[in-house]
């Protein structure tokens, strides 16, 4: 966890391997350096631009990484378990989108405003100010 906002995160990118910006309500901007977790510049702007759209769910190899209120979920979306998991749910209640089980969860100190995914990287921009660098070797299996 990485305190640096004193307003909503609303936007973080991984510019490189080694670098998340993260852009605040704060009206600020801020580069940090994903091993040392320490922001190494700090720019006046709450909005910046890079190659991506904003989203609330990220696929990251065969899994789907999205955000729910301060919930961070993983999901599988590449097996044949979850095929017939999700097949099973259908037939049980033709009514209702079915959505599989999480395979890893991650609960945030606060509501989750921007969410942004890299690798193995996920990275999380709270609504209190704080963002979160989460690593999740899985993914890259």
């Amino acid at each position: 966890t990485v305190f640096g906002h004193s307003g909503v995160v609303n936007q973080v990118e991984f510019c490189d391997r080694g670098t998340l910006v993260s852009a605040s309500d704060d009206c600020t901007t801020r580069f940090w350096d994903v091993v040392t977790e320490t922001h190494t510049e700090e720019m006046l702007g709450e909005e910046f631009t890079f190659s991506e759209n904003l989203s609330d769910k990220q696929t990251v190899g065969k899994y789907l990484v999205s955000k729910k209120g301060d919930l961070v979920m993983v999901h599988l979306t590449d097996t044949k378990a979850a095929i017939a998991s999700e097949s099973k749910n259908f037939e049980s209640d033709r009514d209702s989108k079915s959505e599989s089980k999480p395979v890893a969860f991650f609960r945030a100190p606060a509501s989750i405003s921007a969410l942004e995914c890299a690798g193995e990287k996920i990275t999380v921009g709270c609504e209190n100010g704080e963002v979160l660098h989460l690593r999740a070797a899985f993914l890259i299996v």
